[in-house]
Formats: structure tokens, sequence, C-alpha cells
């Protein structure tokens, strides 16, 4: 079992770290409407044991795929919400901070730009890309205490909560590349598509011809015990790799 403090010193309640969110990817031949759509602005009641559990199981999700953040989108919920925290990879310590209806109008605390080398849990094969972000933003939300708080973020914090807030307009850092890096990305996705097309292909025919032969069997007075699997070939699993940068 997971359990974490937020930096606001809110306590979230256990949860199972076997048992995490599904990631929504993206894809080349379909937009996913969670990954492109801008989260409109919606009460939270955060005194409400579902809605905590969601964000801890959120949270889980993130650090179980080596994410430095994540937003609500990510993991297939259509609200305005994301959570950050860029130290616990190089601490171990784990400290979520939960952000929930970000100020859409962020205040810049300094005029200059930093290159960020960034990747996302939404976006396979580890791909990643330069992208110019602010070195320092202020960032007014509501945390878990139902407060009002204002963060001042600076170098990969500033990053990260503009990443995490694009995510919740409907953009990718995908959207800052050039398209001749993004079409490479699509040439890959579409091989890898293909490889598991085919792998599931060989994995149903493996099953069908398991049942025709017991079956074939069956016919003949064999009946077998309840606890006998079917036997199907172990197929090649496809890895995805996670980064160390930006990577939410």
């Amino acid at each position: 079992m997971e359990q974490y403090t937020t930096t606001c010193g809110v306590k979230l309640p256990e949860v199972d770290g076997a048992k995490n969110y599904p990631l929504v990817f993206y894809n080349v031949s379909d937009w996913s409407e969670f990954l492109r759509m801008d989260t409109p602005f919606k009460l939270m009641d955060v005194t409400d044991a579902d809605f905590l559990k969601k964000i801890a199981q959120a949270a889980c999700t993130m650090y179980a795929t080596n994410g430095i953040g994540i937003a609500a989108n990510q993991v297939g919920f259509k609200e305005n919400w994301c959570i950050i925290d860029t130290k616990w990879l190089e601490t171990g310590e784990k400290n979520p901070r939960v952000i929930l209806n970000p100020d859409a109008n962020q205040s810049l605390l300094i005029e200059t730009e930093q290159t960020s080398h960034e990747g996302c849990l939404s976006v396979p094969l580890g791909f990643k890309g330069d992208v110019p972000r602010h070195t320092a933003v202020q960032l007014v939300y509501t945390n878990l205490k139902g407060e009002q708080e204002t963060w001042d973020a600076f170098d990969l914090d500033a990053a990260a909560a503009m990443h995490e807030l694009d995510h919740l307009r409907g953009k990718l850092f995908i959207d800052y590349i050039s398209k001749l890096r993004l079409s490479l990305l699509d040439k890959k996705l579409k091989k890898v598509q293909k490889k598991v097309k085919h792998q599931i292909r060989n994995h149903n025919k493996q099953i069908l011809s398991q049942v025709k032969k017991l079956n074939q069997m069956a016919a003949f007075g064999y009946r077998p015990k309840e606890e006998e699997p079917l036997v199907v070939e172990q197929q090649e699993e496809i890895e995805f790799e996670h980064g160390s940068d930006i990577t939410g």
C-alpha cells in the first residue's frame, strides 16, 4: 500500500500501488478526446473520500511510471487538476503538490526562457523534445485544504507547471516540436501498432487452436480438470521508456 502527504499537509488515503490508472496515450490516428480537451473549471469537494482516493491513485500512477507530473485528463478524468513532484526522483521522498482549478493566467516572475528537454507519460516510446519554457512563473490555484495558494515556481518546477497546465488546455509538448520530428514519432508508433496487432492475432490463433483441440478430445469423452489452463505461448513484450527529465 502507498500513502502520501501533500505539500499543503493533507494526508491522502492509502492506495494499492499495483492498481494504477491506465494512462491515456497519444495515438497517430486517434487524437484522444481527453488529451485534446480544454478541461473546465469545476468545484471539487476536498473533503470527499472518493475524490481524495482518486487523487491518491493518480499520484501513485505518476510515481509508478517515473513521472514528475500528471494531469487529470491523462488518467481519463474531465476535471481541472494536476499533480507535480519534481524532487522525488532525487530525494526518494514523495510529497505531491496537488493543484486544483489553476488560474489560466500565470504571472511571469522573470522575463527569461529556458530550454526544457521534455517527454510525456502520454507519449510512448520515450520520445522527447526541446520546449521553450519560462524560468519562473507564479501559479494561483486551490489546494486540498480548499484554500487559495500561490506558488512561485522556478526552473524545473516552472517547466513542469507549464507542461501540466498545457495538458489541462489540451496541449502536448509535441505541439512545440518540428513537423519533421513529429513525423518520425508517428512512423515509430505505426510500426509498434502493427507489431501489437500481429501479436494479438497470433495470441488469438493459439487460443482457438487450444479450444479446437479440447473440443476434439471432448468428443472422445475427455473432460479437462477445472484448474487445467490453456497453454498459450508467451509473446514478446513491447516496452516503453520513461524519461527522467520533464515527464508528466
